[in-house]
Parts: structure tokens; C-alpha cells; sequence
């Protein structure tokens, strides 16, 4: 079973999105996982996650869950920052809950609610909880109105989900400018998806155009066979 929207779609000339130089427009209305690359690296997966829900929100409320030990660990969220992601910070609402489990039910719920059109759900330590069954919940709920939810991990992890899509983030060297760093940027590697190629790209976010570019120094993308078919190659895809 699967949520009723694909997730990934091939770019045409009138798609926008902020994942288009990647060659792909993310489409809402279904569960996608985001993985930091390490611990050190949480801050550039919750950068990358913040900016596809804006996105994919678009009017309506952006909805993080998150434990109690993650929100203490990490602390809020910089109200310019939001910004800066196109998010208004009047948009976001923050949910704090004890335990894994109860963060999966408060993200199926928000799923269902017109008013939300994004949920982010921040998922540490182990992935008790999180399997087929809870994943495929969530990917259903997310089909249900159109909403898009979002799995955040403080690591990746090779259990089994229903997330069409899964990235591994990690923060990358900004380009220098005259007056200090240059805009951020971020190691993204797409080693799921169900509707297209895989690939790995350095992208730089563009403020002013609400948008990833891919960076100077990587401008051909790099697209990779898919993991879930080994036995294909990306161009087959």
C-alpha cells in the first residue's frame, strides 16, 4: 500500500520547486525519510527538511514533532532562520512529545488535518516503532489530504519504511565571499527512490528564490543505480 501521490516526478518547464536542479520536483502528499549523516550533521538535515516543507506546505501549517530529549538536546528552532527557508514562523507549530510512538500517532493525526499541509516528525535513538506497518500509516494518512509528511533522523538507518524517498544529509563548505561564507551549503544523496534514479549532489541554497541550485563545483550530478534494484542501472530506470 502506498500514499495515492508519487513522490518524485520528472521536471517539465512550468514545475517549480526547490529540488529542481536535481532534475526532480517534489510532490506532496506522501511520507519521505531524512537522514542527517551524522550527529554533527543534524542541523543541515533539519536545514533541508525545513525547506521541502515549506515548499510543500505552502499556506497552510507546518507541524514538527519531536521527543522531549530531542527539543532539549537540539533547542528551538531561529525564527530568522525560518525565514530565511521560506517559512514564516507564525506558520510552524512546535509539538513536543515523550516518547517515539506518541510522536508516529501525533504525525498520522496532523496528517489528517486540512489545515496542515506539512509534518515533520524528529525521530532519535533506535527504530523500534518505526517499521512497515507504522510507516505505511503514515504514508496513507499523508495521501488522505494532500499533506506531506516528513521522517527526520538524527542517523541513517537501513530499516525497512514506506517512505517513497530516502536522503542522507550532511553540511558542505560554503563558498567564500568578499564580506564572509556564502550562502549554505549541503552533501544531499538520494539512495531511495520509487518513481526515478538515484544521485548525489552539493547544493547551495538560494534565499532569494526559495530554492536549491546545484553548487559551482557540481554541476553534473551524479546519478547512481538503484539500491532497491541492484540488478538496474540508473539510465533504466
Amino acid at each position: 500500500m502506498e500514499a495515492a501521490h508519487p513522490s518524485l516526478a520528472p521536471a517539465r518547464d512550468s514545475d517549480t520547486g526547490p529540488l529542481r536542479c536535481c532534475g526532480c520536483v517534489l510532490v506532496p502528499g506522501a511520507l519521505h525519510e531524512v537522514a542527517a549523516r551524522s550527529e554533527s550533521a543534524s542541523a543541515a538535515a533539519s536545514g533541508f527538511v525545513l525547506a521541502l516543507a515549506a515548499w510543500a506546505a505552502g499556506p497552510r501549517a507546518t507541524l514538527w514533532i519531536a521527543e522531549e530529549m530531542a527539543l532539549a538536546e537540539n533547542g528551538a528552532l531561529y525564527g530568522p532562520g525560518l525565514e530565511s527557508f521560506g517559512l514564516q514562523p507564525e506558520h510552524l507549530i512546535r509539538v513536543a512529545v515523550a516518547h517515539e510512538r506518541e510522536a508516529l500517532w501525533a504525525m498520522e493525526e496532523a496528517l489528517r488535518c486540512r489545515g496542515v499541509g506539512a509534518v515533520i516528525g524528529e525521530i532519535r535513538g533506535t527504530d523500534r516503532g518505526i517499521g512497515l506497518t507504522a510507516s505505511r500509516r503514515l504514508a496513507l494518512a499523508a495521501g488522505h489530504d494532500g499533506a506531506t509528511a516528513f521522517l527526520l533522523r538524527a542517523s541513517p538507518s537501513d530499516a525497512p519504511v514506506a517512505a517513497a524517498t530516502r536522503w542522507i544529509v550532511g553540511a558542505a563548505p560554503s563558498a567564500a565571499k568578499a564580506h564572509g561564507p556564502g550562502p549554505p551549503r549541503l552533501a544531499v544523496h538520494l539512495t531511495r527512490n520509487r518513481r526515478g534514479s538515484q544521485g548525489s549532489w552539493v547544493l547551495e541554497w538560494n534565499s532569494v528564490e526559495q530554492r536549491f541550485d546545484l553548487a559551482a563545483a557540481d554541476r553534473q550530478p551524479v546519478a547512481e543505480a538503484d539500491g532497491d534494484r541492484p540488478h538496474r542501472t540508473a539510465a533504466s530506470v
